[in-house]
């Protein structure tokens, strides 16, 4: 009887865990409190994640802030410590690796991405395949995708 109810006990802390601290949801713009300062990406409001998608061509990124129950929690607790997201001036420095070989590519326009378009980014698979990843044939397939990600999102940052 003992080991049922701390079996029952367990489960119950574990889906509790699971709702308040990981059940994320995407911020909308107005949510997410982002303004820019001093060449950074700031806010005040507490967060559980920032996802950064980088459209075909490595020119534009797409990025949103996602929250818990716990961060919303935290949020109403009057804390207005701010938060840098991002250092603007470090755009430069972005790379990926290919077998081992760094590529650079410069960021010109950051946008912010309304919630649900942000979920479908975070689907596998949302950029239309080509053999490479880059190349003007790979960015002509998407050109339809990144313009309409552009129309609904919120521009952040451009480089001047």
């Amino acid at each position: 009887m003992g080991c049922v109810a701390a079996l029952i006990v367990a489960a119950g802390a574990f889906i509790s865990y699971d709702r308040y601290m990981l059940n994320e949801s995407f911020l909308s713009y107005d949510e997410s409190g982002l303004y820019e300062e001093d060449n950074m990406l700031k806010t005040k409001n507490w967060f559980h994640c920032q996802y950064g998608f980088d459209a075909p061509g490595n020119e534009i990124e797409f990025v949103t802030l996602t929250t818990t129950p716990y961060d919303s929690h935290r949020n109403n607790s009057g804390n207005n410590e701010i938060r840098e997201i991002r250092d603007f001036s470090k755009l430069d420095e972005m790379f990926y690796e290919d077998d081992g070989v760094k590529v650079y590519y410069h960021i010109r326009k950051i946008y912010y991405v309304p919630p649900e378009y942000a979920e479908k980014l975070m689907e596998q698979g949302y950029w239309e395949d080509n053999d490479e990843d880059s190349g003007e044939e790979y960015i002509k397939a998407n050109q339809y995708k990144i313009d309409e990600l552009v129309s609904v999102s919120t521009l952040l940052w451009e480089e001047k």
